[in-house]
């Protein structure tokens, strides 16, 4: 029979009146106290909604916080909002503590039920929502149309008084992250855990702790992160709670993130090593049960998922304890039995059995197994979250990045059969050339080499705004790479730029009057990109006339196979009447494409449909260029759409 409680939620503000220093800090402490009257399971509790919100605002900075006290209505239960203010105070360092009673015939015995540390930006209100059960994520309802959908109730939000911008604040205390892991954090504070001693990350330290979004924490198998959703939950515009180990995080944890397609997280340590982290995010069907990963300490593991077989191999010699192996399984569904992260004896094969939320069911046989004597084998590689094709045939390894990385400073993920391998896995490589691994079987007989070549993308090719060509006025030549990190070199002499030529700045390239053909060459360049394949130029002219049209003409973001609204400018004629033509851009249809011009000309460019699968989602950017009677002078107008695709 389930055990009755009466919770008494204490949250303890813990306000910092200087930076941390070794040997301690100074700290006031103020309080929120919220009783619970109404006698209520935690599984009652989640199917309860409550509006009640407080702001606790600090006086002068250093003085207690105000402590007030509420009492909830008997029809109320948690999750309750509780929202603090800091109004315009140094950001805070805030311990929060849920204590619950239990009530019993034992007595009265106070539980600590969570507790976390948070820092709260001085520009911000912090809207908490205490929940004690992740039991919401998994409540499901069928709707008339026979549709699942989830029963939780809408994010709340926090918002910043000074500019009114809002997100998502719905946080299980249980993942909040410390102090100095959020956006904005001194990085220099050691991580104080709560029983008060310091202990330092270390230099080498780039680690996801836990991971959780939409209420469901995740499974962390190595450097891949896996979150099962119910059916009917939204994967779009979530903000995760992350917590993690390391001198910086990207992207920032408070940005939403749309989870439909997987997501890159890369955890910078103090030395500069990276470890990148790959979060699959999956939205169960109501007939949906797989097992995404199954990963046991000192085994590699083998699928079969044609014939729902999954192998525990371990290396020859090997002497684990079958009787008492703890696996972590992530899956999709609505339950697994055994459960993840339960003992287990493996001496025979045991059945893993998924439940689907329409009650259907998957079994998966999975068979601990120690592997041949002669066994040397790589079976995968993966650096940056990047599986690598793995040729025994051929004895190569190939990984191609998605993103930027310094090859000098990599770390591989290794999954092998044999007794040794050399360089070991899981230390630090330089990529900038093939690096061999070399696999020696158990009994030594067997070697095989690897040569483990890794390749990442080029940075992107400079963007230049407007385009060149002849304009009737001084132009500010803008510079730009998509690249992220990537800089922008110029010259202005058609001499070949290089890392060392001038670097770009915003007002950096002005073309003034009568200027004639000015070749602006320029090249992105960044120390974790492949070079550009080429050094992109434009030219431009600048002659003051009668004449004259805006730089450019933007449209955009547009998506793949969709057609973006038509827009207008003017022409413009301090001169006598005359008459105007154009040109014909490919992407661009221009009306009307000639005509009479007295004291301005209004013309209409629609953009063709953007291709559904496009060759490359750079911007769209053409030219057209009007010439006008009777001396033929031409005057240029950029065209540019950006395409956005899933």
């Amino acid at each position: 029979m389930l055990k009755r409680f009466v919770f008494l939620l204490v949250l303890l503000l813990t306000v910092t009146l200087g930076f941390f220093a070794c040997g301690g800090s100074t700290t006031n402490e103020g309080g929120l106290v919220v009783i619970i009257t109404t006698d209520l399971s935690i599984e009652d509790m989640n199917a309860f909604r409550v509006e009640i919100s407080q702001e606790v605002t600090p006086g002068t900075f250093g003085e207690p916080l105000i402590a007030k006290d509420y009492r909830m209505p008997a029809d109320a239960t948690l999750p309750a909002t509780i929202t603090i203010a800091a109004g315009t105070a140094p950001s805070q360092n805030a311990l929060v503590r849920v204590i619950g009673r239990k009530i019993d015939a034992a007595g009265d015995t106070p539980i600590v039920l969570r507790e976390a540390e948070v820092r709260v930006p001085s520009d911000r209100v912090l809207a908490l929502t205490m929940v004690l059960s992740a039991a919401c994520a998994y409540q499901v309802e069928v709707d008339p149309s026979g549709r699942y959908v989830s029963t939780c109730p809408l994010p709340r939000e926090s918002c910043q008084p000074a500019t009114g911008l809002c997100g998502s604040s719905i946080v299980d205390v249980d993942t909040l992250p410390p102090y100095d892991q959020v956006a904005g954090r001194d990085a220099a504070l050691p991580i104080v855990p709560l029983d008060g001693s310091s202990v330092p990350a270390g230099p080498g330290a780039k680690e996801i702790l836990s991971f959780a979004v939409a209420g469901v924490t995740g499974t962390i198998a190595g450097s891949d992160i896996f979150v099962s959703l119910p059916p009917g939950t939204n994967d779009k515009g979530l903000v995760p709670t992350i917590k993690w180990s390391g001198a910086k995080i990207e992207p920032d944890p408070s940005v939403a993130q749309d989870f439909d397609k997987k997501v890159l997280y890369t955890v910078t340590a103090a030395d500069g090593s990276e470890r990148v982290y790959t979060v699959h995010v999956s939205i169960a069907l109501p007939d949906t049960k797989r097992i995404e990963s199954f990963v046991v300490p000192g085994a590699v593991t083998l699928y079969t998922f044609g014939a729902d077989e999954i192998d525990l191999e371990f290396p020859y010699g090997a002497t684990p304890d079958l009787k008492n192996l703890v696996p972590t399984i992530a899956f999709v569904g609505k339950s697994i039995s055994p459960a993840s992260l339960q003992p287990q004896d493996f001496t025979n094969p045991v059945t893993y059995t998924v439940t689907a939320y329409d009650g259907s069911t998957r079994d998966y046989t999975v068979t601990a197994v120690i592997v041949d004597a002669d066994a040397a084998e790589i079976r995968s590689f993966k650096i940056n979250g990047v599986e690598g094709m793995v040729s025994t045939l051929t004895e190569s390894i190939d990984v191609k990045l998605e993103t930027g990385a310094d090859l000098t400073n990599l770390t591989p993920e290794i999954q092998w059969i044999g007794k040794t391998i050399d360089p070991p896995a899981g230390t630090a490589q330089n990529f900038t050339s093939p690096v061999t691994y070399t696999v020696t079987s158990g009994d030594g007989t067997k070697t095989a080499r690897y040569a483990v070549t890794v390749t990442r993308p080029r940075v992107s090719n400079v963007t230049f705004s407007p385009l060149g060509g002849n304009y009737g006025h001084t132009i500010d030549v803008k510079l730009s790479c998509k690249t992220p990190g990537a800089e922008v070199r110029f010259t202005t002499d058609a001499s070949e730029p290089t890392a060392s030529s001038t670097l770009y700045t915003p007002g950096a390239i002005s073309i003034g009057a009568t200027v004639i053909n000015r070749n602006v060459k320029a090249r992105c360049f960044s120390s974790r990109y492949e070079p550009a394949q080429i050094t992109q130029f434009q030219l431009y002219s600048v002659t003051a006339n009668a004449f004259d049209g805006p730089d450019e003409v933007t449209f955009g973001p547009t998506k793949c196979g969709q057609q973006a609204a038509a827009k207008t400018f003017s022409l413009s004629n301090t001169g006598a009447a005359t008459t105007y033509s154009s040109d014909t851009p490919a992407s661009f249809t221009v009306a009307p494409a000639s005509g009479s011009i007295q004291a301005n000309a209004t013309i209409t460019v629609t953009p063709k449909p953007v291709p559904a699968a496009p060759d490359s989602l750079d911007d769209i950017a053409e030219t057209v260029n009007f010439t006008f009677a009777p001396n033929s002078l031409v005057r240029t107008v950029t065209l540019r759409q950006t395409i956005t695709c899933p």
